[in-house]
């Protein structure tokens, strides 16, 4: 089959749950099309268009299919003549905006002797569970003689930052979570008991035991 390398394709970098529009230039006038998008989790969609009588034609694509960050590859061929697709264009989906509905915290332990040390796993996303990298979030105590400390400089690819807590005195402390890069406060207060406390009352209805806690929406 003759492949169709005359056709040529370009589409925007767009943040995800975003439409996007797929330009096609140079094909046959008026000829039947076929767009080939193959999506990051390597499933694929045919869109059909008709080129103009310049031999263009300005494709859409709904926001439905694009809610996953990562790579998207557009190829096209003219669906009539039993073509191979066309070279393929890439564009990238990157992450939104964190959501504190998909935010999720993990905590080792909600109670802890003084001296030890409980994980705290903060795990940003955005609306469609896409994590969100390279974020600076900071890990906030309420009380004094509580160290907080961290090995990771931003959120990793899986958009996971993890700290360190350890109570120097015996202490309750509600932790606050901050996205410096997008300067937002975090809406979840988890509370952990440094041994000592006898107000253990105070540490609420959370059951944050080696689990995730979604965060509550604002």
């Amino acid at each position: 089959a003759k492949e169709s390398r005359q056709i040529r394709l370009s589409a925007p970098n767009i943040i995800a749950g975003m439409s996007n529009e797929i330009a096609l230039t140079n094909g046959k006038p008026k000829s039947s099309l076929e767009i080939l998008v193959s999506k990051p989790d390597n499933t694929q969609i045919i869109l059909d268009t008709t080129a103009d009588s310049e031999g263009e034609a300005v494709v859409p694509v709904s926001d439905y299919h694009l809610e996953e960050a990562g790579i998207y590859t557009v190829e096209a061929r003219n669906s009539t003549k039993g073509e191979d697709f066309s070279k393929g264009v890439s564009f990238k989906v990157k992450a939104g905006s964190v959501s504190e509905e998909k935010s999720t915290v993990a905590i080792s332990d909600k109670t802890a002797k003084t001296g030890e040390t409980i994980v705290v796993k903060v795990k940003l996303q955005d609306a469609f569970g896409n994590p969100i990298d390279n974020h600076i979030a900071k890990l906030l105590s309420n009380k004094k003689g509580v160290e907080i400390y961290t090995n990771d400089p931003y959120t990793n690819d899986e958009g996971i930052m993890e700290f360190y807590v350890s109570g120097k005195i015996a202490v309750i402390t509600e932790l606050k979570i901050v996205d410096s890069s997008a300067k937002k406060t975090l809406s979840i207060r988890p509370k952990i008991a440094f041994e000592g406390i006898t107000e253990i009352a105070e540490l609420g209805g959370y059951s944050i035991k080696n689990t995730d806690i979604m965060f509550a929406e604002e």
